[in-house]
């Protein structure tokens, strides 16, 4: 049995991009409505017409009159959006698939086949992982993965999937400077890889998969934000986040392996530079 879909009502309802919705407003189809969402045009999602420049303009007349429009957000205009039954327990299945392949069976494989330098940059991005895969909630109307990683989680189980997989992120990384300090015996050059780390796994890489991935659906499949997916489309959207993740981590591997010409000497640097300001404040 099809969930029928959560359609938002009230004033001024806010939507995915943060417009705001009219409060009376005509459809494409000539179809009236008032302070709610809608579901015309064949749209898996509900959306409404917006005020000023804001979310998308119908490419052609006729579809929603050349007008402002964008997708309505539940979470935006609920304080406890409701997403069908089984929502929550759907979502913690998704969490418990993400843990099994992701955090446990790929780092068992690569540590038995002896890819140790490539698990230990592997572990700290946990998050990119996360992101791919949480891709518009997952398949379909589904959510299976809504909760997994989120910006800003508004529930518990979402606060508390999106701190574990910070938290475990952040073990791994300090694992990985523990390890490079223990080998180089250079706390200096531990930091350094860090350093650099720190920037690659949290400060870059998500918004570029997310990015990423909305491109891709919206000129490979036509999708817009919030529609239903196929598995087919989900997967081949998700495989490129993988795909960019899995480029990520390569460069981190191959950085910190060649860690003597491509950090070392910036690091060197740096601390030349920290020394001259300290000796200069202690004369």
């Amino acid at each position: 049995m099809t969930e029928k879909p959560y359609l938002p009502k009230g004033k001024e309802l806010k939507t995915s991009n943060g417009c705001i919705c009219k409060n009376e407003y005509k459809t494409g189809i000539g179809k009236k409505y008032k302070e709610q969402c809608n579901l015309d045009d064949g749209k898996f999602s509900p959306w409404c017409v917006v005020d000023g420049k804001c979310g998308y303009r119908a490419e052609t007349e006729g579809t929603k009159g050349g007008m402002w429009w964008d997708h309505c957000v539940a979470k935006a205009a609920h304080p406890q959006p409701k997403h069908g039954e089984n929502y929550y327990t759907r979502n913690i299945k998704g969490i418990i698939i993400y843990v099994i392949i992701f955090v446990i069976t790929i780092p068992l494989l690569l540590y038995k086949f002896g890819y140790h330098r490539f698990l230990e940059v592997y572990m700290p991005n946990f998050d990119l992982l996360a992101t791919a895969i949480s891709f518009e909630g997952g398949p379909g109307n589904s959510y299976i993965f809504q909760e997994l990683y989120e910006g800003y989680p508004e529930n518990l189980l979402g606060q508390t999937s999106t701190l574990l997989i910070n938290y475990m992120s952040l073990l791994g990384l300090t694992y990985l400077i523990a390890r490079r300090v223990n080998l180089t015996k250079s706390l200096a050059k531990g930091w350094g890889i860090g350093f650099v780390m720190l920037f690659l796994t949290y400060l870059v890489p998500n918004n570029i998969i997310m990015s990423a991935q909305h491109k891709a659906a919206k000129y490979l499949f036509k999708l817009q934000p919030g529609e239903k997916k196929s598995l087919f489309e989900y997967l081949s959207i998700v495989s490129i986040g993988l795909g960019i993740s899995g480029m990520f981590i390569l460069a981190e591997a191959h950085i910190i392996e060649n860690h003597k010409t491509l950090i070392d000497p910036f690091i060197k640097k740096l601390l030349h530079v920290h020394t001259f300001f300290d000796n200069l404040l202690n004369k």
